[in-house]
């Protein structure tokens, strides 16, 4: 330690001799001190700790905290940033920081499935939790400890969730009892208002029982519905109440899809090049042909603005929702597609956008908003399609199905399809392996009871026709027929592959009486097959002579 001392040095013979000595401060010694972090286990505690240990420097040490505490070690804190300043006796000091962190707090989210009653029993509550500190316990208030419970009936359940640093996270719910069910059927067209809802059940209520939709209809059923979101809340002759819920969809999502176009007070602008920035399958746009920005509405794609092409630079005007289903949600992507007049069909374009800062906006809806293109490429074919919502459904196709089999048609969403009726009360239940018809028809209604909500599509065949023209030769036996086929099936562009090798429409310089086939492929995989006679010509000529001999 610092400070004077003093010294007597005695030799054998007792002689001594003194000395004062005098320790100074070593300035080479420098402050120097490190800290131990013990952070909070449960959000919202404050019981984190800072353990300092000073290694060097020149005691006695002053401590200053930035929460105010001036001892060397602090405790109960709460999570927060802290800082200390440390001083030695020798005036040297040091400032040192420490972050004392806390876990999220546990976050309960659940899925209430209520009872119904017709089965009974059958409520469930299905948790999802994060934060904390996995894993977790449950506790239910029903003496279960799984994270979701089921088999349940009306009533309140509390749930009390421990995680791995014994904090707790306590949530309670109330599953009702669902007096009413619904039989939902969709709307037809987004331009249809034919869905209606049919309620049944009830048996648990006293009557009268009155109805109050969200609507305005007081009726048990509504009809003549748009798509949309519907809720009806009862109430019986004790004053017991409830509501549910149901939502009408758009079953019909046949091709071609409408453009019909609702406008607002709420624009976004969208420049379209000219010239050859817009193509369809690499190929120059007619004059006529149509450009339009589409929307989701309830799962269908309406437009919210088109136009018609004529080769020039142009600006298309979309509209934003302002009520209901009609317009652009703000933020909501464009999807841009084509009609082809040359291949009567509906493509999904692929635009590149002006990003150079000449618009305000790219992809996306904004009120007021300005995007531009730099091309716009459509090669993507927009099949034949419904949207079949949980429920009961009617759809029906507009075109020839490629393959249209129920079977096959519902292969992809088997899983979804209850049961699919034909207007001749035909059925195909998959669960038991029923079908009772093996086509799916153009034109027919099918009714269709979905357990999922779920899309379809229908590969087409817009046309069966492949014409031919078939010349005869022009003398007998000389090989200059030929045999020109002109589809007009399907979607063009088509391909050919003949017996001999030949992939033209037509073969030329053919021989007369000889048999051919070709297999016609249009652009959807979809074949024709036709097996053809070339000409017989002119047969040779039958001379008859009068010979007169020579005299």
């Amino acid at each position: 330690v610092a400070g004077t001392y003093g010294l007597t040095v005695t030799d054998a013979n007792f002689c001594s001799y003194a000395e004062s000595l005098v320790v100074g401060f070593d300035s080479a010694v420098s402050l120097f001190a490190t800290g131990a972090v013990t952070d909070i286990l449960c959000y919202g505690y404050c019981n984190g700790a800072i353990d300092l240990t000073v290694s060097a420097g020149n005691s006695p040490y002053s401590f200053i905290w930035s929460n105010g505490e001036i001892t060397e070690d602090v405790s109960n804190l709460c999570a927060n940033f802290y800082s200390v300043t440390i001083s030695d006796s020798n005036l040297d000091t040091i400032i040192l920081s420490f972050d004392i962190l806390q876990p999220d707090h546990i976050v309960i989210s659940s899925i209430i499935t209520n009872e119904t009653f017709s089965i009974g029993n059958d409520g469930e509550i299905d948790l999802t939790v994060s934060g904390g500190t996995p894993p977790y316990s449950f506790s239910w208030s029903n003496g279960v400890t799984n994270e979701d419970i089921d088999s349940l009936s009306a009533g309140y359940y509390s749930v009390t969730i421990t995680d791995a640093n014994y904090c707790l996270g306590i949530d309670s719910f109330e599953v009702d009892l669902l007096a009413f069910l619904g039989n939902v059927f969709h709307a037809n067209s987004p331009l249809f208002n034919d869905g209606y809802i049919e309620l049944f059940g009830g048996d648990s209520l006293t009557n009268p029982v009155s109805f109050s939709w969200s609507n305005g209809a007081t009726t048990k059923n509504i009809f003549n519905l748009s798509p949309g979101i519907y809720t009806v809340t009862y109430t019986d002759a004790f004053n017991q109440s409830g509501s549910v819920s149901f939502e009408v969809g758009v079953t019909n999502m046949d091709y071609p899809f409408p453009w019909f176009v609702a406008s607002s007070t709420l624009a976004h602008t969208i420049h379209i090049p000219g010239g050859n920035a817009v193509t369809i399958k690499g190929q120059l746009l007619m004059p006529g042909d149509k450009v339009g920005v589409f929307y989701d509405s309830l799962g269908y794609w309406a437009c919210g603005g088109f136009i018609e092409w004529n080769g020039n630079p142009q600006n298309i005007t979309i509209y934003g929702d302002t009520i209901g289903n009609a317009g652009f949600d703000l933020n909501e992507q464009f999807r841009f597609i084509v009609r082809s007049q040359l291949y009567n069909r509906d493509f999904i374009a692929e635009p590149t956008f002006d990003l150079s800062g000449s618009y305000s906006n790219d992809s996306l809806f904004s009120i007021g908003g300005i995007s531009g293109l730099l091309s716009l490429e459509a090669d993507s074919l927009i099949l034949q399609s419904v949207l079949l919502w949980e429920g009961f459904n009617w759809f029906y196709t507009t075109y020839p199905i490629v393959d249209p089999h129920p079977i096959n048609v519902f292969s992809a969403a088997v899983g979804s399809l209850e049961l699919l009726k034909s207007q001749y009360l035909q059925i195909y239940w998959p669960a038991y392996g029923l079908c009772g018809f093996s086509s799916i028809d153009t034109g027919l209604i099918y009714q269709a009871f979905m357990n999922n909500t779920d899309v379809i599509q229908f590969p087409c065949i817009l046309s069966d026709n492949v014409l031919y023209q078939i010349n005869t030769n022009t003398c007998y036996n000389v090989p200059d027929g030929f045999i020109e086929i002109n589809s007009s099936f399907g979607v063009p562009p088509y391909s050919y592959i003949w017996n001999t090798g030949a992939t033209a429409n037509t073969i030329t310089n053919i021989p007369p009486n000889t048999n051919y086939s070709v297999t016609v492929t249009d652009a959807l995989l979809v074949q024709q097959s036709l097996n053809l006679t070339s000409g017989s010509g002119n047969e040779y000529p039958v001379l008859n002579f009068d010979i007169t001999n020579a005299t």
